[in-house]
């Protein structure tokens, strides 16, 4: 496992890094989400109320700049902690990709298609840029990939992690209720009280985050409450060429393997659709709320990366046309090596 997650972490840190690199703090407003979260780890308040308790991920990257701060003590503040966004986002970013390959792998059961799912979440843009820039949400990605993967091998002991850590989260982690409450593998009576567990604790980390920085939890209510008033913006961006245009940028060119999955007809559509989870179904219409919510649609469509995720490895692995596909690779990989080392005697295709 830990060659897997250094390989997610080596694959992740090469594009992330051009975002951390050419940084500029001028081009972001007071209120943004990534000005806010800098003000988080100097021990400010944020300008913008939905963002003063996303504490966990800024703390960390100070503790961080902290530590490296005693070995280079002249080095620039700014850079030291920018550089620890980096770190943290990148360790758990990476542990969010290990999550959803063990959820994949037990999917398909072959670790080629449950890579090849996992590259869908690693390589979008919005996940590089989360990973490169100072901002929080690569702590949501391993949350939604812990839940799913809880869900899915059917474990007590994450699903009880999640409920008790989710809601200090994130403000998102609300959308995973619904799903955690009606499939996970616990009680609904035990999950309840997780659930009450969760959100108290979640409570007292906002009090004493209230007199940490001298913030108000019925300012950051009022302001999340005020998301409804995007919704129109957000159809409307929908509905023209550029939000479309936008919204593929999730998952770039990993939407046309899934756009292979509808091609057959009903057989070749049901060799793979059969075998997704009625989770990974129901979460779709739950990011689709927080697409419209944000503002943002790339950036809270690409929290739809389970079911991405699971669709890619499992139409690559079932749907008669990609299968026939990956099937002629081999011959031709094969040619390739031939004509490519005349000397050696030709590969003799394996009979079984």
């Amino acid at each position: 496992m830990l060659a897997y997650y250094l390989f997610f972490a080596g694959l992740l840190a090469g594009p992330a890094w051009i975002g951390y690199h050419y940084f500029d703090l001028n081009r972001y407003p007071a209120g943004n989400d990534i000005v806010s979260y800098l003000r988080l780890a100097e021990g400010k308040a944020p300008a913008n109320p939905v963002h003063f308790y996303r504490v966990a991920v800024p703390l960390a990257a100070r503790v961080l700049a902290d530590a490296v701060s005693m070995l280079a003590p002249n080095h620039d503040r700014q850079e030291l902690i920018r550089g620890a966004f980096f770190v943290v986002n990148l360790a758990i970013t990476a542990a969010a990709a290990l999550v959803l390959f063990l959820m994949l792998l037990d999917f398909v059961g072959e670790p080629g298609y449950a890579l090849l799912g996992v590259l869908a979440f690693l390589l979008s843009r919005d996940v590089i840029d989360e990973t490169g820039l100072p901002s929080i949400d690569s702590l949501l990605f391993l949350t939604v990939a812990a839940s799913f993967y809880a869900i899915r091998v059917r474990s007590a002991v994450i699903l009880a992690v999640v409920l008790l850590l989710g809601p200090a989260v994130k403000e998102n982690f609300a959308f995973l209720v619904p799903i955690l409450f009606f499939f996970g593998a616990l009680s609904k009576r035990r999950i309840l009280a997780l659930l009450i567990v969760g959100y108290g604790l979640a409570f007292a980390i906002r009090s004493a985050v209230d007199v940490w920085l001298h913030t108000a939890q019925i300012h950051n209510l009022a302001a999340a409450f005020s998301h409804a008033g995007m919704i129109p913006g957000s159809i409307h961006k929908l509905l023209d060429g550029h939000g479309e245009l936008t919204l593929m940028m999730a998952f770039g060119p990993f939407w046309l393997i899934l756009a292979l999955g509808f091609f057959g007809g009903a057989e070749a559509r049901a060799a793979w659709l059969k075998r997704l989870d009625a989770p990974l179904l129901w979460w779709l219409p739950l990011v689709c709320v927080q697409m419209l919510l944000s503002g943002n649609l790339s950036r809270m469509a690409v929290l739809a990366f389970p079911t991405m995720g699971a669709a890619v490895a499992l139409i690559l692995s079932r749907h008669p046309i990609a299968v026939s596909l990956v099937r002629g690779l081999g011959p031709a990989s094969r040619a390739i090596a031939n004509e490519d080392n005349p000397g050696i005697p030709p590969i003799e295709a394996e009979t079984h």
